[in-house]
This record gives C-alpha cells, structure tokens and sequence, in this order.
C-alpha cells in the first residue's frame, strides 16, 4: 500500500513540476510576425521606405503572418501603422497607407481592432504617396513601424510589434519575450497567494485529523511570532530566488536553464555533506557528476547563440541556484528537527509571513527605482501590457508548486524534491517543443534525456540515513 501511495506521489509531483516550467516563462511572451522580407531592423516590424522596391506610387512593404502571445490560445490586440523619421518626428499626413489583417482593415494610421486565433492572421501593408504634390517626403529619411496594444487605454504605450524567434535552421518559428508584466508586482502577488494556499492545505489538514477542529488554535500556530523570526534566514532567501527566477526566465533558453538549474543536486549535496554530515554512495556521486558534464557540454554545443542579456540571465540564475541550494539544505534539517509539533503548511506559513513582513516592503520599494515602475504603469501593468490570464495562472502554479515542494522537501529530503522539480524542468523541454515555445534538435533532446535518465536513476538509489552526531547538531 505504502508503494502505491508512494508512485502517487511521485507521479504528481512529476505532472505538478513538468506543468509548472513549461508554462514558467509564457506570460513574458509577445504577440508576434513573421514577414516575407526583411527591410529594416531584423528583431521588429520597421522598414526604412527607401529600401522598399516600389513600383509607380505604390509601394508593398510587407506580406506575411501575425500570431498570438502564447499561440494556445487566440488573442485580441488593436494594430496600427506608424510613419517616423530619424529625428523623431512623427508625421501624419507623410504617407498614405492600407494595413489589412485578416478580414479587417485600416487606412492612413488609424488601428484596426482584430482577434489573432493560435493559427495566426495573414497582413499585408501597402504604402502610396502623398495625394498633395505639396508634400515632399525623403523616403531615406522615413520608417514605418507595425505597432500594437492591448487595449484602448493602452494606445499610448503602443509597442513596434516584434517578429518571431526562429530556430538556427528557419525551420521553426517560436514566440519572443520582453517586459509584459511587471516582476516585482508578480513576485508580491505570489507571496500572499502562497500564504493563503498554506493555511487552507492547514485548515483541511485540521478538519480531517481532529473530530473538533480548534481554528483559533491553528491560526495562532500559523502566525507564531517566534518561529518566524527564527526562519527569516529563508523568508529572505527563498521568495528572493523565486524573484530571481522570474528575471531570469525571461531571458534565457528554456531547455538550457533547466540543465543549469540541475546544478542545485550538486551544490545540494555538498552542502548537505559539509555543513550536515550526510553521506552518499559512490554512484550517486557519479551520476552527481554526469550531470555536470552534460551542463558543460550543452553549453559548448550553443556556442554562438549567446548574447548580453542571455549572459546576464545566467548570473542571475547561478546566483539563484546558490540562494536556493543553501535555503533548501537548511530548511531539510531544521523543519526535520521539529517534525512533531510543525506540518509543511505551519513551515511555508512562517517563511511566507516572514517574507511578507520584511522583504515584500524592500521589493516594492525598489521597483520605484529599478526597472518599470508600479506608478507608470499601475501595479498590475507593464511596458508592453499588463496581468492576463497567464500571469494569474502562473501565480496560482507558483503558489502550489512551493507548497507541494515543501511537502516533500521536509518528508523525503531536499535531493527528493530536486529530482522531481529538475527532472520536470528538464521533461519540459520536450513539452515546451509540441506546443511551439521552443524548437528541438536531436543533440538537446539528447542531452535533455540524458539529464532526466540521471535524475530518475537518482531517485531510485537509497538515501543514506543521516548520523547521529549530525541529527543531534539540528535538535
């Protein structure tokens, strides 16, 4: 029976971690075209006019296809034409235009308001010259930019719609990412979101283990004043990892960050062997090692696909893994050394008011002078658009991913929910690939295998009990 429960366990963790880092980086996708050429900047939809052949006064600009933000599900954007000139001026009556987006259509800059289904819509945009001869235009000297918002408050921020990512070979297409949504207004979100998830798993929890719940009891347990400021060491660190990992998300490729984030096993063990005294087999060090060379090898076969903000996203995650790593091997042995008196929720219950108190004042503050700022854009906005159905869903999956990781963290030991949460990061890859957020080749799909073969052969050597000398160090 025990085993049963147990593969239960396991195969909802695995189905929990895989759902949650494929979908971690969606809500920072953009709406998105591919177009037939290229005239101008090769990462948005902009030409300078003087490169665009034409023929009499008419000149085609572009042909090609506009997608959704995620390409799941459709998506309604307003899209208009933009016509500046290299100084800055914008000019109304510079050009005649026609955008045609689907069925719809849009002359002279105004927006054509339009529903992209998953599939996509076919555009065209024809530009003509002026009807006055009076007005004499230096084609050299004009750009016209595809722009795109939301909705009608929105207009103002209007954004140069950018054109899809494609895979080395052109032969897959997936979508870009930027600033959509705030961070800091998501990391403070998920926090009370992890809060109230907490007590209702503790409420539940009461109901059914006492046939007279006492609710006042419990709550005072929940917000015990004394052991939140014994844990502040993890109410810092933990939500600031998971800060962390919404930047780095954002810049960095999928497949890749999970086998940096496969990293934690190895610095997990170290800790836990040093400052704990826990001990490991042979074998488990060896796939422990495995597991670095795949990470030096992926990195190796990426070779040119760096750049500036892919490099500072792999800090940011290397600082992250660090902060996580030690917030996990301490958290193991100290929420182990009062298993009696704490269950999972009392324990992410304390971190998460403790967070709240002291770090959540820290993050909002900052966000007034670091990056998109709450004031400009509202709390719940953001440089291209704000919260959507995807932010919401990410924030729900964060707050139950930490609660169910805590779970099996304090039961079956740090490495255990490592292997679950990293050997799901790297599942994800393959889900990631169906659904177009990401493109395969055989040498990542190998390597992405061969880490997750790593991970479940993991899982399935013995944990080695912890000695005495060490258990009696955490009482």
């Amino acid at each position: 029976m025990y085993s049963f429960f147990n593969t239960i366990k396991w195969l909802i963790g695995a189905v929990v971690f895989i759902t949650y880092y494929s979908f971690q980086d969606v809500p920072f996708m953009l709406p998105h075209a591919t177009i037939v050429q290229v005239y101008g900047n090769a990462s948005t939809v902009s030409a300078r006019l003087g490169d665009v052949p034409h023929e009499r006064a008419e000149r085609r600009v572009w042909k090609g296809v506009i997608y959704p933000a995620s390409r799941i599900v459709g998506q309604d954007v307003s899209l208009f034409l933009k016509a500046e000139f290299s100084d800055g001026r914008v000019e109304e009556n510079a050009i005649r235009s026609h955008l045609k987006v689907g069925g719809d259509s849009a002359d002279d800059g105004a927006a054509a308001r339009v529903y992209l289904p998953p599939v996509g819509l076919d555009f065209e945009v024809t530009v003509f010259e002026p009807l006055s001869t009076e007005i004499d235009i230096d084609y050299n000297d004009l750009t016209l930019h595809l722009m795109y918002y939301r909705h009608q408050w929105e207009a103002l921020r209007a954004m140069p719609l950018p054109l899809a990512r494609t895979s080395p070979d052109k032969s897959t297409i997936f979508p870009p990412k930027g600033e959509v949504v705030l961070s800091s207004s998501l990391f403070l979100v998920v926090q009370f979101a992890v809060l109230f998830t907490a007590w209702a798993g503790a409420i539940i929890n009461e109901y059914r283990s006492n046939n007279q719940p006492d609710i006042k009891r419990l709550f005072n347990e929940l917000t015990d004043w004394g052991r939140i400021k014994r844990v502040m060491v993890l109410a810092f660190g933990w939500p600031l990892a998971g800060f962390l990992g919404f930047i780095a998300a954002k810049n960095i490729d999928p497949s890749f960050y999970s086998i940096i984030n496969a990293q934690s096993y190895v610095l997990t063990a170290l800790l836990t062997k040093i400052g704990f005294g826990r001990q490991y087999t042979v074998k488990q060090w060896v796939l422990l090692s495995v597991i670095i060379l795949l990470t030096i090898s992926m990195d190796n076969l990426r070779g040119g696909q760096r750049n500036l903000p892919e490099l500072m996203g792999l800090l940011i995650a290397m600082f992250q893994m660090c902060l996580n790593c030690c917030c996990n091997a301490s958290a193991e042995f100290f929420f182990r050394s009062d298993s009696k008196q704490y269950t999972s929720c009392h324990n992410v219950s304390h971190v998460t008011l403790g967070c709240i108190y002291f770090l959540v004042p820290i993050v909002f503050i900052a966000s007034f002078f670091f990056g998109p700022s709450p004031v400009e854009y509202g709390f719940f906005g953001g440089p291209h658009f704000g919260w959507d159905w995807r932010t919401v869903l990410l924030m729900l999956m964060t707050a139950f991913q930490v609660c169910f990781g805590s779970s099996i963290s304090k039961n079956q030991g740090a490495v255990t929910r490592y292997v679950l949460s990293k050997g799901g990061g790297a599942l994800s890859f393959f889900v990631r690939t169906a659904v177009g957020w990401d493109f395969f080749t055989i040498e990542k799909g190998l390597h992405v295998l061969a880490l997750t073969v790593c991970t479940v052969v993991y899982s399935m050597l013995p944990q080695l009990e912890l000695p005495i000398q060490a258990r009696e160090k955490t009482e």
